[in-house]
């Protein structure tokens, strides 16, 4: 059993949580318990685990941004990448209406 496998199974698990507000209260456990699996292991296996962990705190910063930018983000899904392709392409486009005193900010 190698660090990577053991670490791959805890982030599978975790994003099993069935919601996001389990997976917000989880994530800092989690961290912790990976932070102490790297406890004298290599510095390459250390850094790749710090990237995987800032690349996901920024998807989170970065989805917390998109919804304030919405007009109405209640029509956000809560899970969008469990919802099926049928269930996507019928979102109406006003549903998805960013306020337009952000447009200026927003880059291509």
């Amino acid at each position: 059993v190698s660090l990577n496998s053991v670490i791959a199974l805890l982030d599978t698990d975790f994003h099993c949580l069935p919601t996001m507000q389990q997976r917000q209260q989880h994530c800092p456990n989690l961290d912790r318990i990976k932070c102490r699996l790297l406890e004298g292991t290599n510095a390459q296996d250390v850094r790749a685990l710090v990237l995987d962990m800032q690349a996901r705190l920024l998807l989170d910063m970065l989805g917390k941004g998109i919804e304030s930018a919405l007009i109405n983000p209640s029509t956000l899904l809560p899970e969008p990448w469990q919802a099926s392709s049928e269930l996507l392409s019928n979102i109406e486009p006003d549903k998805m209406t960013v306020d337009p005193a952000l447009l200026p900010s927003i880059q291509v």
